[in-house]
């Protein structure tokens, strides 16, 4: 016997069904066959090719028991290079074997899961390497690609709105992901424990960061926050160890307890004069941090509702937002008087003023004489003639801003 071919709807081979055929050098085998027992081809010396019809994904699933090694040894030529199926309504898979490339399409949302291992790919989960989400994709759903080891790429179509909970946790070999502009929310553990995770890119469109959302990305370093949340949830960039720099977007509202807690790279971080509140412990253990930049002013700081174990961002140094001066108030002068050795000009301050011109007019000549500069809302003139009388005025100053002459 050098050749056999054993036909579709056979199920399983059985315990020494070729045992000892040393002639036997070929075998096709049909993909209905799900078992192959013990010894059933034990001492098959010469078995050099196996034919199966199905691909090498259902090849991995037959049961092979032991003492097959003659079997398992040869080459084996697959019949097919892709599997397919539905993942929601409208939605097809097909997943090319030979490089592991899984693409979805169709039109519609794809399905939650209720659990990681009822993902109708799930039993490939080790094989594949890359994900395409087409246009007319919506969403994905809940553990799509859970603990995917080899995944090392994944591109979303422009058309998906939402990243549901652990879609991707635990891919550990993804080194960048780009979330586009059409996606509004990124659920909790979307991306958590993809500890190669380098770089993310999360297009103005997304207004909430979900729970761990990020947790445990301990290769990132930096992440930009765009205008477009309006919360960063609880932990959501929770022990993401090199990450060095985060910039908060404009829309932000509040920053979620823990949110960057443990974070012990974290050098500098710039907040919006949005923020109203951030929660206990959202910068605990960020042992690194130095430098805060915050677009409003130290009063606008003041306000914030900063919950309790901050005090790494407390103790950072504050670098407050520069307010531009178009316009200043002419200083109304408030005392006036002869005083011991000259005469005493005092005035209110100017909101934006950074210091002040003294001016003299001298009556007797007509004319504005400038007396002093000063940053404050005091001066003392020492060289005013006896006898003769004087007016003086007051002028605001920032940079090239000039007001009028307070009197």
């Amino acid at each position: 016997l050098t050749s056999i071919t054993i036909p579709d709807g056979v199920t399983s081979i059985g315990s020494y069904a070729f045992y000892g055929c040393t002639g036997l050098t070929s075998i096709t085998i049909p993909e209905s066959v799900t078992l192959i027992d013990e010894w059933a081809f034990y001492n098959c010396t010469n078995l050099a090719d196996v034919y199966y019809e199905g691909s090498k994904l259902t090849w991995t699933a037959i049961s092979i028991r032991s003492f097959n090694t003659y079997l398992t040894s040869a080459t084996i030529h697959y019949g097919r290079d892709a599997e397919s199926g539905t993942c929601g309504d409208g939605l097809i898979w097909v997943l090319r074997v030979s490089d592991g490339k899984l693409t979805i399409s169709g039109t519609g949302d794809m399905t939650d899961w209720s659990s990681y291992s009822s993902v109708p790919w799930y039993s490939y989960r080790t094989s594949i390497a890359s994900v395409t989400i087409e246009n007319g994709v919506t969403s994905i759903g809940k553990w799509a690609f859970y603990n995917y080891s080899s995944l090392t790429s994944v591109t979303i179509s422009d058309g998906v709105t939402s990243i549901g909970r652990s879609a991707f946790e635990g891919c550990t070999s993804l080194t960048s992901i780009t979330i586009p502009g059409s996606v509004t929310s990124i659920d909790e553990y979307a991306f958590s424990d993809c500890t190669s995770l380098t770089s993310v890119t999360i297009a103005d469109g997304v207004t909430s960061i979900g729970f761990c959302a990020f947790y445990n990305c301990t290769s990132l370093t930096s992440i930009t926050i765009p205008d477009s949340v309006t919360s960063i949830d609880v932990w959501a960039f929770w022990n993401c160890t090199s990450l060095t720099s985060a910039t908060i977007g404009s829309g932000v509202i509040s920053i979620g307890a823990g949110a960057f807690r443990s974070c012990t790279s974290l050098a500098s971080v710039t907040i919006p004069d949005s923020v109203t509140s951030i929660g206990s412990s959202a910068f605990y253990d960020c042992t690194s941090l130095t430098d805060v930049y915050y677009a409003g002013s130290e009063a606008d700081w003041a306000a914030i509702s900063i919950g309790d174990n901050n005090e790494a961002l407390t103790s950072a140094t504050i670098h407050y937002a520069e307010t531009t001066i178009t316009e200043l108030t002419a200083p109304t002068i408030t005392s006036l008087y002869n005083a011991t050795n000259g005469v005493s000009v005092g005035w209110d301050a100017v909101d934006g003023a950074a210091e002040y011109i003294v001016w003299r007019l001298n009556n007797s000549t007509g004319k504005w004489e400038k007396c002093a500069t000063t940053t404050g809302t005091t001066y003392l003139s020492t060289s005013p003639v006896s006898g003769t009388t004087y007016y003086y005025a007051i002028e605001a100053v920032n940079g090239d801003v000039t007001s009028g002459r307070g009197t």
